[in-house]
């Protein structure tokens, strides 16, 4: 992403470094983890392209704090699509089908309850 997450609004001015990543499937092997910590570097968010958003702080607490911080973009967002459309309907419509089309996928996503994760 070579703009990164734009300072427009204050919440998104507390991200002043946003790494991105390109996602390339679960990272069970170690050179996998490794690629995901060198793109991270110093900052707190990472953009896993195509996948989402990894959120890290020294504390977890701050984690937690840093992603609800980043929760808060989600109304500018749906402002923007307003914007966009001229229609506060029509972002909703966007935004909506954005979920629907992205829901399935949980389906698709393997079981892993009651099962060790991967070292």
């Amino acid at each position: 992403m070579t703009c990164g997450l734009l300072p427009m609004i204050q919440t998104a001015m507390r991200f002043s470094t946003v790494a991105d990543h390109d996602y390339a499937g679960v990272a069970v092997d170690l050179d996998a983890q490794k690629r995901i910590v060198d793109d991270l570097g110093d900052a707190d968010l990472m953009i896993l392209r195509n996948h989402g958003l990894l959120v890290v702080g020294p504390t977890v607490p701050q984690a937690f704090s840093f992603g609800r911080i980043l929760g808060a973009l989600g109304p500018t967002i749906v402002g923007g699509f307003v914007v966009m459309t001229g229609s506060y309907p029509e972002a909703l419509a966007i935004i909506s089908l954005i979920f629907l089309l992205g829901l399935p996928t949980t389906w698709l996503a393997p079981e892993t309850a009651g099962r060790a994760l991967p070292a």
